[in-house]
């Protein structure tokens, strides 16, 4: 398991680099086989929408790079909790297996799609020390960003 705290959020919140691929996937005990097969769909699925975005195939192939790799990656695999977060952008690689089940969702756009972690963070012991004033700025923030910037799905 890998623990997502509140430092994580804010630096996905914080991301200005575009497009932005948001990969959530749920990892049952059901064989790795099966979740290779599943988590290659999903790239698949992203590779499109950022080509339907006006990304070339070789563009579209670099930044998803590091989800392709974890195809092939059997010690990732076999480390899997209940679910699995993989953020992309330029420049940027995060994934987390945390102990949570996540809907499978494909999201490309302008930011992250970070919502359905944050019932990780709220497990956090970081998250004990979440006060009022962080929960209202990273709020103004991701309202900036939600109306500014709509994401594609």
């Amino acid at each position: 398991m890998d623990i997502f705290g509140r430092h994580d959020l804010q630096h996905l919140v914080s991301n200005r680099q575009t497009p932005c691929v948001s990969l959530l996937m749920s990892t049952p005990s059901d064989g790795q086989h099966h979740f290779r097969v599943r988590w290659q769909n999903q790239v698949c699925a992203a590779s499109t929408r950022l080509k339907a975005l006006g990304l070339s195939p070789c563009q579209a192939a670099r930044l998803l790079a590091p989800a392709c790799g974890l195809v092939e990656d059997g010690r990732f695999w076999s480390e899997a909790d209940a679910g699995l977060a993989v953020f992309l952008a330029p420049g940027v690689y995060r994934n987390f297996r945390l102990p949570i089940a996540f809907e499978d969702a494909v999201n490309v756009g302008r930011c992250f799609h970070v919502q359905p972690l944050f019932h990780a963070l709220a497990e956090d012991r970081a998250a004990e020390e979440w006060d009022a004033t962080d929960e209202i700025e990273w709020q103004a923030h991701h309202d900036l960003l939600g109306a500014a910037q709509p994401a594609y799905s």
